[in-house]
Order: structure tokens, then C-alpha cells, then sequence
């Protein structure tokens, strides 16, 4: 056979062939099969491959010859083949219409429940099995769009031109064969009008329609599967079905999902295999993994899809059975875990029709109810294009769009006051409507928004009228309320009880939900919107009021003048003893507002008494939060308790130089985000039923570590130099606009030794200083701008020594050089976010971004535009957090939604619980790594995964995007690129 190709055309038109007249035998045929491997698909055909062709070839003219004799030998016996000679076949277009649905009504369906099952066997033993068990079953033909029976004529292995070899489907799908062949299958196709036409010209079935099908019943199967060498059947099945429905050729992906296009078109086209049954009177279905192998559709996705329909089906079939064999595809990069894996989920499932099925615009089965929800539309295959956007379309309600796509109908579990259990679900909320609550309730300012009102649902109006003076929140979702008079109960109209005014409007007393303790007192329009119980605060309070702090040193009130009196009489200071006050005097609430600091953890056991910026942070027992400022500022008694529990004193820190604030973190919520991790993480372990520390009893010397730990940076000796001529650490987006001479000039003037000079501390001189830099830098680059730089030299010659100017031009001329080293390095600095300086919290084992590592203060972590995460940002958008984080929830998948997670996981040093908070998330990490409690992790667990792990997969501190050079600690640099460094600079 080798001198032929795997073409069974060549033997089918000489039927006199000597191949026809062989005796069948499937042990040698199996034998020859299996010492001739599979390969795969990705790699070049082989001549093992082309073996395996020839053999399947062989098969399939055997199954011929037994159809034109009508019987087979097995085991030397004769076994008669009776094929049905009403073999019919019925092709399904975009034209169809399965049922027409005027008067029809729908109570209940057939069953009271669907079960579903998922076999790892032959689709044809399960049909059998069902067969005998006095089941009426269809298969499922996952079919070529565009050629009958795929490859069968070429030896392919796929599932149809399995079929095709073990029956005599060809005689309904292949038109050709009809000369070849006695018997021939009647042929069909549904028309508009739902008749059965007869197809006349007999080469119109193939290619079918995008949503199409092809029923065929009256099939007889005479033959076991291929890993039983093929063996006739002891007893043909007769009388089988089956449904022909192709699924979509490699379709586009987005996180291994289908895209939104094909995942509205595979359901589709699963809806349609479910329709075709059931008006066929099937009650059982036999499917299979539809598109999932060398089609390359993700399982998992396509599972989904097939539970969203048989949802949908629920009580319209008894059964539904995949039989599922991963077959060679099982291991490839679109199939790593195979199909029956990602299906058997599904397996045991058991669905029950949803009632009362008399919801407007709601799908049972195939029928979907019209808006009166009595009236049913007609079944068809395809009535308009599915919008690709399922039921997340955003132009649902524009009529021009609804005319020409259609639409999923509206989730049966979420009509009227019912909650959808499956909110969760992508595929359902995709696959039908649901009527959403408006978010905001009452309080929704598109109440009146026609296209707004038809996409969600508000409350009805409060029973009281503009006489309603509740503002709880929850009772201003719940109800709709007239709107509130800007003027409040100050309006003139409300106070003579002008009616046409009071009637239309609400004058309610608004009262500050945090009361005596707001910490908005210095918010102007927050004190005139809400009313508080103190008076107006002091615009110095809590520490540059100079009469509240002479009232603070002194004991007895006799002895303050009284303009200090009037003063602190009628304006509100802050209580100095703020959470620890009890003086319940309603003066005394009237004149002091009281800020309820945060409790030091350590309360009488606190070691950072001596700490200005811990005392001025946290309340202490029997000390104020507002200490009087000491009037010594070199005092010598800051050691003394008696001393430094009533005064503060000026924090001594070293002349760091300014970081500029840029914003970055202004959206960022610190205090919800703290809040949500630890709630996550208790859910978590609550769900494991695990123990977990308590936040208030981290390990101490966990605690320890992270309050003293420093950001650490690494870049390679060209980002250094640019630190070193710039005296700046800049971010990669600082790095990039570098080559514009104006923002190369800023830089420039911010050099350290530029500082210096006292002459550029004029604004004029500064200015002359920026235009001549700007001319040395267009020089450097070759830009002849037509600037006059002999001129401008000379106006800052009469502003600055010419020692000066020299210098100027030196750093000009290094700021250049690096400049242009960057730019041409650029592809190898670092992935991070462009606007942050991306570091470590920690060891920084990321050798990937250069040898040189900086250790930067710890003062620079409670920058406002500093924020630190448990890991990087690439940990998010590659989805590995959620390996590592699982108390992060499940991965959506989506770009923007991890996106979004990430930015809820950031927190700020500044931030009270901050240390309590980062040391919860590394515990559980380390927990979940290395397979241990919660209780059993301490530093040295730690420690060894982070030394064990890649730098992304530990805190990640992004820092502000230019930071003076006076904020690092340390730097260690390795001896040779020292010694280079030497070189370049002299």
C-alpha cells in the first residue's frame, strides 16, 4: 500500500478493485497501528503519519464493501447489514424555522430534571448503552463547515471521519458518493415557513451556514471504535442520529478564553444543536467536546457554554452524556490538561426548569417569551447577527442596533425581587440580561435619564414627603426622595412655611455622620454642607493657635487676658487629650473638637516614648496627643518622661533635600484598601478553617523587621552615572524626557552645585541661566535654533562668576552624555511603572536589573507618593498574584480587572496598621508556599522563600519619581564597575 496515496477515490471508482474483497482483520490491523506512532500536528508530515492515513484508508473502503455487499464476516460467520433505506437527511440554514409558535403556550417541559454525565468512552458505546436502555438519543457530529466527513477520504482521525468509518453516514453527507452507491438518503432542507423541502440540486449542503446543521436519522454503526482495530459489531445499531454542527477554526482568545465574538457565536451554535433535538422529540443527548482539539476553542470556555445552555434546557432532555477521549491534541500549549478534565466538572450535574415560566423576555428551552410574557416567538435558527457583546452590550436600548443584532434574554433568577445566584458567572452575565438595581438606589443622579431608567431599576418615592427628615443612607437608597433645598433649613421660604416651596423641596438639618470627632474641621465646604456639635474651629488649630497654647500652659483660667477669652470661646480647638478626654461638659464639646488618634499598640509596654514622630502619631495612656511645644529649641531634657510627656519638640533630621509631590496616589483609598486585605485574608483561612494570627499579635520580630526595613533599588552602571551627574534617582518616565533641552534644563538647575550658587537664586537670573543652558544643549545636539549664544553667555557673565558659568557648562556637558547613554539603553531598564523609582522592600534579588544596589532612607516610604504591594506590578498582569495571593479572589482574566486589583492592594507607610497589614499578607504567603499553619511561620520562614522566590514575588516598594541623591542610605557597587567608573570620571 505504500505506493499509494491516503486517498480512498482512487480504489472507490474501479469497484471491481481486489481491495474490496478482503476479509477483514483487526488484530493485524491494530497491530500494524500502533507500531506506527502518532506525531504531532505542529511538525511536518512523516512517513509514520502518512501510514496511519493509508491504514485508516484501508478502513474506510472495507466499510464500503461491506455496504455494497450488505453483510460482513466476523468470526467466520456472515453477518447481514439491513440499512435503512428511509436514511434521511435534513439541512438547517440561517433560513430555517423549526416551529412556529402563534398560539402555543408552555406550563412545564417534558422532564422534571436533567442530569449530565461525563464518560471517558466512545460517543458510539454511549449512544448504544443509551439505545438499550430504551433511551431516544442524538449525536453529536463535531463536523468540517466545508467538506463532508472532514479528511475521512484521506485517512484523518478526527471524531467525524471516525463516524464516517464506522457507519454509512457518507451515504447522507457525501453527495459525490450517490453514483458510487444502490441506496441513496433522502435529502431535505427546512424552509422559512417550517416545511421540508426536497434539495434538488444535490451539490448544495456544503458549505453549511455559520450557525447551520445537518440532522440525519436512519444511520446504521456496524463497527467498534479504532483502539479495537475497527472490529465489525456483533449486532449493527440501527436507526441512529445524529446532529452535524461545526464548531469555529481557531478561533481568537483573550486569556485563553474565547473572544466575546465567538463565545456569543459557539453558544449559538450550541443553542441550535439543543433545538434540532428537541423538535426531533430526543430526550437524551450523546456530546462531545465540541471544537476542542486540532480547532483549537479553549475546553474550559466551551464547558461553560454547553452548562449555560443546558441551564437553559433544563427538564427538555432526561440526559445528556459527553463522552469525551483526549485524544492526540492532549499537552499542546492550546490543550495543555486535555479535554475530559476541563468537562468533568459538569459530571454529576443536575438541572431543574426554573418556574413560573411566564417571565417577559426570558428563554426556556427554545422558546423565549415575548415582552407580555405570554406570547412566544418562533423557533428559528438564526434570526438576526448575535451582538457580539452577549448581554454586556452597551447599546442595547438604541433601536437601529436592535434591529439588526440580536440579543440574549433577560436571567429568569433575577426578574422582579429575585437575587441571580450567578452574578459571579462571566458566561451567564453574558448570556442573558439581567434587570440590575441601580447602584446609587435613591440617591442616583440619572434618576431621571430615560436611557438610564431602562437599564436599571429605582426605588419608588418616600411616604413622607418633603416632610422626611431621615438621612440615614441606607433609608436614602431604599427610598426616592424630593430633592434637598441648597439653603437648608436656612431658606427663607422654609422658615415662613411658604407651601409651593415646601412641597417641592426637603430642608433637613444635615448632620456630620463622624460628629464632635470629624477630622474635616479645616474643609471649608464640608463644615457649611454638614452641621457638627463644635463651633468654628480655629483656622491654627491643633498647633499654631498662639492663644490656645498660652490657655494649654496655663493652670487657672483667672490669670488669661481676655482676648484670649473671647478668642477661645468662640472658636474650636483641638482637645489636646483627643480619645483619652472625659470631660462631658457640653461647653466643653462645644469648644474643643476631639481627633480620635490611633492607639499605640504597645499601650503601658511602648519602647518609642523618646520618638517625636511615634508620640505625635499615637495616643498614650496619661499623655496628650497635643503636647505644648517646648520653648527650648536645643533642649537638653528630651531624655527626661516628666519632661517630654507634656512637651514636644522639633524633629532633628538631616538636610534632606525637598522630593516634589506629582499626585500618583491621589485616587488610591490606603485606609479601604488596609481594610480589605485583612478581611480577605481572614475570609480566607476562615473558609480553610485555619488559624491565623491576629493582627494585634504578629510575631514581634516580624514586626521589627518590617518597621526597619528599606527600600532597595538596582540599576547598572550607565542608570548610576546618570544618578551620579544628576544627583537625582529618577523614574524610567523622568529618564525618557531627558532628550527635550527644556526639561533637561530643569534638571540641570537642580543640581546640588547649582543650588549653590547664590547669584541664580534670583528669578531673572535663573531665567538667563535656563536660556543659556537650553543653548548649550541645542549646540551639543546640533540644533541650530537660531538662538545667540555668545549673547545670552554674555548677560550671565554679568550675572555669575565665570568660574560659575564654567561648572554650568561641565554639568550641561555630563548631563548630555548621560542623556544619550540612557536613551540607548533604555530597552534594558527596568519593566515598572514609568512614574515610580520601582524597588524592594528588602532583599532585592533581581540581578535582571543591573549589579549596582542603592539603599534608599526609610523616611522616603511615607512620601505621599510612595506605595508599597505584597508583589509587583507584573505579578497582577500576568495573573500569577493569584497562585501566591489567593485571598485575592479569582482571577477575572481581564487587563483591566487585575489592573484595578492591583491598585487595591497598594498601602502607605504613613498609614496607622501598615506594618500589622504587610506582616498578615507575607505570613500567609509564606503559609500557602511552603504548605504549613499560619501560626508556624515566623522571620526565618520569611526569609528563606524570599531568598528562594524571583524579586516580583516579594514587596514591591515604588518610590517618588525623582529623589535627591541625600535620601540613600548605602550603595554597593561591585569592585570592577567601581574601578570603570573611576576611569570614565578622572
Amino acid at each position: 500500500m505504500l505506493q499509494y496515496k491516503p486517498d480512498i477515490m482512487q480504489f472507490v471508482v474501479t469497484p471491481e478493485h481486489i481491495i474490496f474483497h478482503y476479509r477483514w482483520n483487526a488484530t493485524v490491523w491494530l497491530d500494524e497501528f500502533e507500531r506506527s506512532p502518532a506525531h504531532s500536528r505542529d511538525s511536518k508530515a512523516t512517513k509514520t503519519d502518512n501510514i496511519r492515513h493509508l491504514l485508516r484508508m484501508t478502513v474506510m473502503l472495507n466499510t464500503i464493501a461491506a455496504i455494497r455487499k450488505k453483510s460482513y464476516i466476523l468470526d467466520g460467520q456472515e453477518v447481514k447489514l439491513n440499512l435503512n433505506d428511509k436514511l434521511k437527511t435534513i439541512v438547517y440554514d440561517h433560513k430555517s424555522k423549526l416551529e412556529q409558535c402563534d398560539n402555543k403556550t408552555l406550563t412545564k417541559t417534558p422532564y422534571e430534571k436533567t442530569t449530565v454525565e461525563v464518560i471517558q468512552e466512545d460517543c458510539l458505546v454511549i449512544y448504544e448503552d443509551l439505545f438499550k436502555k430504551n433511551y431516544h438519543p442524538v449525536l453529536l457530529n463535531m463536523a468540517n463547515a466545508t467538506t463532508p466527513g472532514g479528511g475521512y477520504r484521506k485517512g484523518d482521525g478526527a471524531q467525524e471521519e471516525n463516524l464516517f468509518r464506522r457507519s454509512d453516514y457518507f451515504r447522507s453527507l457525501d453527495i459525490e458518493f450517490d453514483e458510487y452507491q444502490e441506496q441513496q438518503s433522502d435529502r431535505f432542507y427546512c424552509t422559512s415557513e417550517c416545511q421540508m423541502k426536497r434539495i434538488e440540486n444535490q451539490k448544495r449542503i456544503y458549505p453549511m451556514d455559520e450557525f447551520g446543521a445537518i440532522y440525519t436519522s436512519g444511520l446504521t454503526v456496524f463497527r467498534q471504535s479504532e483502539d479495537h482495530g475497527y472490529e465489525y459489531m456483533e449486532q449493527p445499531l440501527g436507526n441512529v442520529c445524529a446532529v452535524a454542527m461545526a464548531a469555529y477554526r481557531e478561533p481568537r482568545l483573550e486569556d485563553n478564553r474565547l473572544a466575546s465574538q465567538y463565545a456569543v457565536g459557539m453558544r449559538k451554535k450550541i443553542e441550535n444543536i439543543f433545538a434540532i433535538a428537541y423538535h426531533h422529540k430526543h430526550d437524551s443527548l450523546v456530546l462531545s467536546a465540541l471544537g476542542c482539539g486540532a480547532f483549537k476553542n479553549p475546553p474550559d470556555h466551551v464547558a461553560e457554554l454547553f452548562m449555560s445552555v443546558i441551564e437553559q434546557y433544563a427538564g427538555f432532555f432526561k440526559t445528556i452524556i459527553f463522552a469525551i477521549i483526549d485524544d492526540h491534541n492532549t499537552g499542546r500549549h492550546f490543550n495543555r490538561e486535555g479535554n475530559f478534565k476541563p468537562f468533568q466538572v459538569l459530571n454529576g450535574r443536575s438541572v431543574t426548569p426554573f418556574k413560573p415560566m411566564n417571565i417577559p423576555n426570558a428563554m426556556f428551552g427554545p422558546y423565549r417569551l415575548l415582552s407580555d410574557g405570554e406570547t412566544m416567538s418562533d423557533v428559528c435558527i438564526f434570526d438576526s447577527t448575535p451582538c457580539q457583546s452577549g448581554a454586556q452590550c452597551k447599546e442595547i436600548q438604541n433601536l437601529n442596533h436592535a434591529r439588526n443584532f440580536s440579543h440574549p434574554p433577560v436571567c429568569a433568577m433575577s426578574y422582579g425581587d429575585g437575587k441571580c445566584s450567578r452574578l459571579g458567572d462571566s458566561v451567564h452575565m453574558q448570556s442573558f440580561i439581567h434587570q440590575k438595581q441601580c447602584p446609587d438606589g435613591g440617591e442616583c443622579l440619572q434618576i431621571d435619564n430615560e436611557k438610564h431608567k431602562q437599564q436599571f431599576e429605582h426605588p419608588s418615592y418616600c411616604s413622607k414627603g418633603s416632610a422626611c427628615q431621615n438621612m440615614d443612607q441606607k433609608h436614602l437608597r431604599d427610598n426616592r426622595h424630593l430633592p434637598l433645598c441648597p439653603e437648608s433649613q436656612k431658606c427663607k421660604d422654609f422658615q415662613k412655611n411658604v407651601k409651593p416651596h415646601c412641597s417641592l423641596y426637603r430642608h433637613c438639618a444635615l448632620n456630620c455622620p463622624y460628629g464632635g470627632y470629624c477630622i474635616n474641621f479645616h474643609d471649608e465646604n464640608h463644615r457649611i454642607e454638614l452641621q457638627h456639635p463644635f463651633s468654628t474651629p480655629c483656622p491654627f488649630t491643633p498647633y499654631h493657635c498662639r492663644f490656645h497654647n498660652e490657655l494649654m500652659k496655663t493652670s487657672k483660667n483667672h490669670s488669661l487676658s481676655e482676648t484670649i477669652r473671647q478668642h477661645c470661646s468662640q472658636f474650636a480647638h483641638v482637645c489636646p487629650f483627643g480619645r483619652n478626654c472625659t470631660d462631658t461638659d457640653p461647653k466643653h464639646k462645644n469648644d474643643f473638637i476631639h481627633v480620635a488618634r490611633v492607639i499605640c499598640p504597645q499601650n503601658d509596654n511602648c519602647l518609642k516614648l523618646k520618638q517625636e514622630d511615634h508620640l505625635n502619631s499615637f495616643s498614650h495612656k496619661n499623655i496628650r496627643d497635643i503636647r505644648s511645644l517646648c520653648d527650648d529649641p536645643v533642649c537638653n531634657k528630651r531624655e527626661d518622661p516628666s519632661h517630654y510627656t507634656r512637651y514636644r519638640h522639633i524633629i532633628q533630621s538631616e538636610d534632606d533635600a525637598a522630593v516634589n509631590y506629582h499626585g500618583v496616589n491621589a485616587n488610591i483609598d490606603f485606609v479601604e484598601n488596609q481594610k480589605n486585605i485583612i478581611a480577605g485574608i481572614n475570609n480566607f483561612f476562615k473558609n480553610q478553617q485555619s488559624t491565623l494570627p491576629s493582627i494585634k499579635n504578629v510575631p514581634e520580630k516580624i514586626r521589627d523587621w518590617l518597621c526597619t526595613v528599606q527600600p532597595v533599588y538596582r540599576c547598572n552602571s550607565i542608570t548610576f552615572e546618570s544618578i551620579l551627574y544628576s544627583g537625582y534617582v529618577m523614574s524610567q518616565d523622568y529618564m525618557k524626557h531627558l532628550k527635550n533641552p527644556k526639561f533637561l534644563a530643569d534638571i540641570v538647575l537642580q543640581h546640588s552645585y547649582i543650588q549653590r550658587i547664590d547669584a541664580l537664586k534670583s528669578t531673572s537670573t535663573q531665567q538667563i541661566a535656563k536660556e543659556y543652558i537650553i543653548a548649550l544643549i541645542n549646540k551639543e545636539y546640533g540644533k541650530n535654533n537660531g538662538t545667540d549664544l555668545e549673547k545670552i553667555k554674555g548677560d550671565l557673565s554679568c550675572l555669575i562668576s565665570s568660574g560659575d558659568r564654567n561648572t554650568l557648562k561641565i554639568i550641561v556637558q555630563n548631563m548630555i552624555q548621560v542623556s544619550t547613554k540612557l536613551h540607548s539603553n533604555m530597552n534594558n531598564l527596568s519593566p515598572a511603572f514609568d512614574n515610580a523609582v520601582p524597588c524592594i522592600l528588602g532583599p532585592n534579588l533581581g540581578h535582571y536589573y543591573g549589579d549596582i544596589v542603592i539603599v534608599f532612607k526609610r523616611e522616603i516610604l511615607h512620601h505621599p507618593d510612595t506605595s508599597v504591594s505584597i508583589q509587583s506590578a507584573s505579578s497582577f498582569a500576568s495573573g500569577d498574584i493569584f497562585r501566591h495571593c489567593p485571598w485575592l479572589g479569582k482571577d477575572s482574566k481581564t487587563n483591566n480587572n487585575r489592573a484595578e486589583l492591583y491598585h487595591k492592594s497598594k498601602l502607605q507607610a504613613s498609614i496607622p496598621g501598615f506594618v500589622p497589614t504587610i506582616a498578615m499578607q507575607l505570613i500567609t504567603m509564606t503559609s500557602i508556599a511552603f504548605g504549613r499553619t499560619p501560626t508556624s511561620i515566623n522571620l526565618e520562614s520569611i526569609l528563606n522563600r524570599w531568598m528562594q522566590v524571583d524579586s516580583h514575588e516579594t514587596i514591591e516598594a515604588n518610590l517618588p519619581q525623582l529623589i535627591p541623591t541625600s535620601y540613600i542610605d548605602h550603595i554597593y557597587i561591585p569592585q570592577n564597575i567601581f574601578n570603570s567608573l573611576c576611569d570614565k570620571m578622572g
